[in-house]
């Protein structure tokens, strides 16, 4: 079985600041912007569970925690922007799992790419190495990696992590991009997917928020309607 984990530990301090000069940012985190009826979160979590992958965990604060429903739930001490930091802290929840599946909390994936990612039984990062199509976008991003193999094979993995975030001379910085061009150096894993030709994206700031989320929200809808006909 594939156990799922979403990386939702951040503080929400930029959509905090953010809220008082712009008053359509109506959540403290990324992951609560509203996408129709639902928030991105619950979104993926309910892309997650259609797609058979039942055993889903979200990383995150109690204010997140609220909002998600029948889901594993597991609150970080020290809350960090850092999702190599925030996958160290939560290593009791994947080193002996067979099959991890880490998603990034505040994406919008379309359901071809959540789809491939479910299904994907091999160790793989997703995501983009050229610009979006809905918002033209150009920042190369990873939203999600998938860690399939024995113990030996996650400890080997594991330490890899820990050498990056002591190294770095800011860790709070590090993003799974970071980690799969640290892993491709090291010659890890053989490496490893990377698919995303769709609208798949989030919105690292909430200028990119004002440019971009509607464009993404309006395709996320739209794909979902399609997605259920």
């Amino acid at each position: 079985m594939t156990r799922a984990i979403i990386m939702a530990q951040g503080k929400g301090s930029r959509w905090t600041t953010s809220h008082r000069h712009h008053m359509d940012i109506l959540a403290t985190h990324k992951q609560l912007l509203p996408v129709g009826d639902e928030t991105v979160i619950s979104r993926t979590i309910r892309q997650l569970k259609e797609l058979g992958i039942s055993d889903v965990w979200v990383i995150a604060g109690s204010d997140i925690f609220d909002q998600i429903g029948d889901v594993g739930c597991y609150s970080l001490r020290e809350p960090t922007g850092s999702i190599i930091q925030g996958i160290i802290g939560i290593r009791h929840l994947w080193m002996n799992e067979p099959d991890v599946l880490f998603v990034l909390g505040d994406v919008l994936f379309s359901n071809a790419m959540m789809k491939t990612i479910a299904t994907h039984k091999k160790s793989a990062f997703f995501g983009r190495e050229g610009g979006n199509v809905v918002t033209g976008k150009e920042s190369k991003e990873i939203f999600a990696l998938r860690l399939v193999g024995n113990a030996d094979h996650s400890n080997k993995f594991y330490g890899k992590l820990i050498v990056l975030n002591t190294e770095t001379s800011m860790p709070i910085k590090l993003k799974l991009w970071d980690l799969y061009h640290y892993l491709f150096s090291q010659g890890f894993m053989g490496l490893i997917s990377l698919i995303a030709n769709d609208y798949t994206d989030d919105t690292d700031t909430p200028e990119e928020y004002l440019r971009f989320f509607h464009l993404l929200q309006a395709s996320a809808i739209s794909d979902d309607e399609k997605y259920r006909e």
